[in-house]
């Protein structure tokens, strides 16, 4: 079956195209209809959104948000837009990724990464 949604996950300041590129073609390649893939800027301290680097646009897929892992700012939209997809309320995303903190310590790392939900 796979993974419900996708977290594709993107230093906001980053202007590592290439990577970039060869994650967002391993996703074009084996996505599934039925998933959906949320594309996560970090590092979004003070950020606007009409700010966006033009590069990054073309790595937005059913939905963006912009996060500060470390000041906690987004995370809680962010938490709702995936418990929404997967008709699940908050706390039951919680529990289920439990240890984990689910996005403070997924998003902290710093690089890109696909994280399955």
């Amino acid at each position: 079956m796979g993974a419900k949604v996708i977290l594709f996950v993107i230093d906001i300041n980053t202007t590592n195209y290439s990577a970039l590129d060869k994650i967002n073609n391993l996703l074009q390649k084996n996505i599934k209809q039925s998933q959906k893939v949320i594309t996560v800027f970090n590092k979004c301290e003070s950020f606007q959104k009409f700010e966006l680097n033009s590069n990054l646009y073309k790595y937005i897929y059913d939905a963006e948000h912009y996060v500060s892992s470390i000041h906690k700012i987004g995370t809680d939209h962010l938490l709702k837009t995936i418990s929404k997809i997967l008709q699940a309320t908050e706390t039951q995303i919680k529990q289920v990724t439990s240890p984990l903190p689910l996005l403070e310590n997924l998003i902290l790392a710093n690089q890109h990464y696909l994280i399955n939900c």
